[in-house]
């Protein structure tokens, strides 16, 4: 399954930065990186599926010492790009999160594991595994905070259309189609001013609900596991009716 990830988002790299706001993101987002660093007292911090990073670049302007992994070589190096830009260091690792722990020496103070990155382990024992690996490299007391979409709300309400965004001339639509256990994630580029020119790949995920993370998490021993629907932790979540989920679980 590796590989099928791998094309995916090498397919959409030179794309994925106008597909998930960057740059307005880097501006909506960085108030509230920097009151999750003061609240928990990041110095050190893990960005688990760190994409283009988003948000490695946040936690670097807020001072952070921040190590980037991700399974896509090409998105490491979007993400080095985009830190030289941008005037930050950043380490970077290319690897899948169930062996991150061939890589990793020092601990952690936070662990983010943000942007949908979950769904993409198929095998709850490989998710089991890799919330075992985070809770090993978190300090005593840090902190782990995963974000992405709300399957709970997703299953219920069965839509096919996802997201439909327009930038640079391009349409980006994502959809699912569903199975039984898993999802089949589409995502459609259609280029305007070549309307001959469309990209259309398919990944599979997983949608794991809020309740198998409380329970994977709990195994793995992590002590205290919060729900919320949005970052900045300012609004509870609501199981069929929030967007997202923030899953914050401490070591």
């Amino acid at each position: 399954m590796n590989k099928e990830i791998k094309k995916f988002y090498s397919a959409f790299v030179s794309d994925y930065d106008d597909i998930t706001s960057f740059n307005e993101r880097l501006i909506s987002q960085r108030l509230i990186i920097e009151k999750l660093v003061e609240k928990y007292n990041i110095k050190e911090a893990l960005d688990a599926g760190c994409g283009t990073g988003i948000y490695s670049i946040l936690l670097a302007k807020s001072g952070v010492k921040v190590t980037a992994v991700d399974i896509s070589k090409d998105m490491v190096k979007k993400l080095n790009h985009n830190a030289s830009k941008l005037n930050v260091k950043i380490n970077t690792i290319v690897s899948d999160l169930k062996n991150i722990d061939q890589y990793l020496k020092q601990k952690f103070d936070a662990i983010f594991c943000l942007g949908n990155t979950v769904p993409h382990i198929l095998k709850t024992s490989d998710l089991f595994r890799i919330y075992e690996n985070f809770f090993r490299f978190l300090k005593p007391s840090g902190v782990l905070i995963v974000q992405q979409l709300n399957y709970d709300r997703i299953l219920k309400e069965r839509e096919t259309i996802q997201n439909i965004k327009l930038a640079n001339d391009k349409i980006y639509i994502r959809f699912y189609d569903y199975d039984k256990i898993f999802i089949n994630f589409f995502m459609l580029v259609v280029d305007m001013k070549h309307s001959q020119r469309c990209l259309l790949e398919e990944v599979l995920l997983r949608p794991y609900l809020s309740k198998d993370h409380k329970k994977y998490l709990m195994e793995a021993g992590y002590r205290k596991i919060y729900f919320s629907s949005d970052l900045s932790m300012s609004q509870g979540y609501e199981k069929y009716r929030s967007k997202d989920l923030i899953i914050v679980a401490f070591r």
